[in-house]
């Protein structure tokens, strides 16, 4: 690709049983084009924005498809002409506005019945810019390290930055795109902080950063993750990978596996460091 980044992506469907554990969807943007899956179809339109711009989302719910279809067709609004002054911030803004905007379209239909987790990335400038909402994940491996940048929307995970202690067993998410949250203040809105939800990371040549759901990681832990990205270096060989693994280890939901190999940055005299609060390092 023109943006110096190669990019590699398999989505695989779940099995008829699992039908109903959720739906995946992807978002590239790049020279020009913005794709997303319809169905399980490949659709793309022109697209008028720079560098390369990604998503991917988990639905969930009786219409969960609509709801990860519809965060990554929103999502590719973002890939227009000029740039941000904060690409981060101007992110985070457009997905409280974007949600805020789905949900109540969504509610005046009938009861909130759909949510999806959505994982945004936008490589400009030799830098990568990101939004989490939900449990959908973004990785870094970088010099023979793997690490998560991305928190897990849990009731643990909202626990420990507000100092409480969790008494119970984390029982999965309390945040989503659509859906919004559960005891978390204001449940129709998303809770989302700069510097935890959402950061920058300048990039080297030679990095990878993969994004994938959770009918990957649920079943292919780190350690395997890191064996992919270790031994398989073409981007679209390790997203299969990355998907064959999972169904080798049980995974019988949809899974969404998307790799991206930096191949080159803009020159810059502002060294590479690791930014944010990375989670997981092999």
């Amino acid at each position: 690709m023109s943006s110096g980044i190669q990019l590699g992506v398999i989505s695989a469907t779940g099995l008829p049983d699992t039908a109903e554990i959720g739906t995946d969807n992807y978002l590239v943007a790049v020279d020009g084009r913005v794709t997303w899956l319809e169905g399980r179809s490949e659709r793309s339109e022109p697209g008028g924005g720079t560098g390369t711009l990604v998503a991917i989302a988990r639905g969930f719910g009786r219409r969960g498809e609509l709801a990860a279809t519809s965060a990554v067709r929103v999502m590719g609004e973002l890939y227009r002409p000029g740039l941000p002054g904060n690409p981060t911030r101007a992110m985070l803004d457009y997905i409280q506005r974007a949600h805020a905007r789905l949900r109540a379209r969504t509610m005046q239909s009938g009861p909130l019945d759909l949510g999806t987790s959505l994982t945004v990335a936008w490589v400009l400038e030799g830098r990568v810019h990101w939004v989490q909402v939900g449990g959908t994940r973004l990785y870094l491996f970088r010099n023979d390290k793997l690490v998560r940048l991305t928190p897990i929307h849990t009731q643990h995970e909202f626990e420990m930055r507000d100092g409480i202690t969790s008494v119970g067993p984390d029982t999965g998410l309390v945040q989503a795109f659509i859906w919004g949250s559960e005891g978390l203040g204001d449940d129709a809105a998303l809770r989302l902080e700069e510097g935890l939800d959402a950061g920058t990371e300048y990039l080297a040549p030679g990095d990878r950063l993969v994004l994938c759901t959770d009918g990957v990681t649920d079943a292919v832990d780190d350690v395997s993750m890191y064996d992919v990205l270790r031994n398989v270096p073409d981007p679209q060989h390790a997203a299969v990978g990355l998907g064959e693994r999972a169904r080798a280890r049980g995974s019988r939901s949809h899974a969404t596996a998307m790799v991206l190999r930096v191949n080159r940055v803009p020159a810059r005299t502002i060294p590479v460091e690791r930014e944010g609060s990375a989670k997981t390092f092999y």
